[in-house]
């Protein structure tokens, strides 16, 4: 078996989609998603992708609308916050994988 797949076999186990489910910003988060008009278009991303992330963000200004649907699942709090200082419109939470560190 690949790395990948024995990563996510043995993590998938820890971090399951309940333990996720109840976060609590995670849960405003999905509850502020829910009441939009339109589907979000969302990006998940760490810190690794940051810099590819803003320079296509810096690309759908140009596209009427667009920046209104993006939303973000980070994966580490340093990429959050570094959104959130940017690009405060934008939604972003992270999802904390602390059982799996």
């Amino acid at each position: 078996m690949g790395r990948v797949i024995e990563n996510v076999d043995k993590y998938s186990k820890i971090l399951t989609r309940e333990v996720i489910e109840q976060d609590p910003h995670f849960l405003e988060f999905s509850n502020m998603l829910a009441k939009r008009k339109d589907p979000p278009y969302l990006l998940y991303l760490d810190k690794g992708f940051l810099e590819i992330t803003l320079n296509h963000i810096c690309n759908l200004e140009y596209m009427p609308d667009s920046i209104k649907r993006l939303a973000v699942v980070s994966f580490d709090p340093e990429t959050e916050k570094e959104l959130n200082r940017l690009y405060p419109e934008i939604p972003t939470v992270s999802l904390d994988f602390t059982p799996v560190r």
